[in-house]
């Protein structure tokens, strides 16, 4: 559900996520961006995740599968967040990218 305002620059969804429609980009990024801290998300932004490498040692290969499972459902609720707050005009431009990092950079560059 979404709700707009005529004195409002975004409008809002039930999650309180702003929508980017192509203006007012620094609002709503440090909106997000502080999504992302309290839910101890900014670190996928920042640096994105560490892809799966073959495991040679047994012992360490649980350990490392986990933490990569982890990585991977961080990644995956990071990149949520940012398409939710994606307008039908924007989401086009990260339609495809599979890494938050990746999405991320591309709206920086972009606006």
């Amino acid at each position: 559900m979404t709700t707009t305002n005529s004195n409002s620059i975004f409008s809002h969804t039930t999650n309180q996520i702003s929508v980017f429609n192509g203006e007012h980009y620094d609002y709503w990024n440090s909106q997000l961006e502080i999504i992302f801290i309290t839910q101890d998300l900014w670190e996928v932004v920042e640096e994105g995740y560490a892809e799966r490498q073959s495991q040679k040692d047994a012992s360490c290969a649980e350990d490392k599968e986990k933490s990569y499972k982890e990585n991977v459902m961080k990644n995956a609720t990071t990149l949520r967040l940012v398409q939710q707050g994606m307008s039908k005009v924007i989401y086009p431009r990260i339609f495809s990218v599979k890494k938050a990092k990746d999405a991320w950079e591309i709206l920086k560059t972009e606006f």
